[in-house]
């Protein structure tokens, strides 16, 4: 199966960022997280689920995320943002999509909570 990364752009999210990482246990292969110089605990929730973390001053979302695709190693990546998880099906359905070659992309739906 190719390897999956999930990228993450930070900052102070210890209030999402365990939820979000919770979701993705098992599936991705290496966790990618870009955070803008947090106060909080993020970093340290992150970490426990080996995250590979690097320390940016945001500039903008979309250099954030491309510095962190850059530093992403695997043939598929997943990104998320901390406040978002993947729902137990999305996961299963992630997990069987990748065994199957014949993909070159994933369109995930979304469902915002309120």
């Amino acid at each position: 199966m190719p390897l999956l990364s999930l990228i993450i752009i930070t900052k102070n999210e210890e209030a999402h960022i365990a939820a979000c990482l919770e979701s993705v246990r098992g599936l991705a292969d290496e966790i990618i997280l870009v955070d803008s110089r947090s106060t909080d605990k993020t970093l340290e929730i992150a970490s426990k689920y080996k995250a590979k973390i690097f320390t940016r001053d945001f500039d903008s979302f979309t250099s954030q995320k491309a510095y962190a695709l850059a530093q992403a190693r695997g043939e598929w990546v997943l990104n998320l943002d901390a406040d978002e998880e993947l729902s137990p099906a999305l996961r299963e359905e992630i997990k069987n999509t990748l065994k199957d070659a014949a993909h070159d992309a994933f369109l995930l739906p979304i469902s915002n909570f309120f």
